[in-house]
């Protein structure tokens, strides 16, 4: 997702400040693409980030506790996902004030 949003971020606002190219897109539909491609942008990569930090526990977990199964479960896993994306959103909110 990070990759997706940045695509529309990154690339085309380059070559257009490069090489002047562009003038249609950068004029007329970056301005609609670049309030919502940010905040994506934001989200996601702060997603990825603590989804790492949960892999990374639950690894643990399995290797330093082993008989303690109650502690990795698919519901805990979905609430765990759940939980970090709306983290991730609460987290970003200021960001997305800031910039505009």
């Amino acid at each position: 997702m990070y990759y997706v949003c940045s695509l529309f971020i990154q690339p085309f606002k380059a070559l257009h400040d490069f090489t002047n190219n562009l003038p249609h897109f950068i004029d007329s539909l970056y301005p609609y693409i670049e309030p919502y491609a940010w905040p994506a942008a934001s989200i996601s990569q702060t997603m990825t980030i603590w989804i790492v930090l949960l892999v990374t526990v639950d690894r643990y977990i399995a290797v330093c506790l082993p008989l303690s199964r109650h502690l990795r479960s698919m519901r805990r896993t979905k609430l765990a996902t759940g939980a970090t994306f709306v983290l991730a959103i609460i987290y970003n909110v200021p960001l997305k004030m800031a910039i505009g």
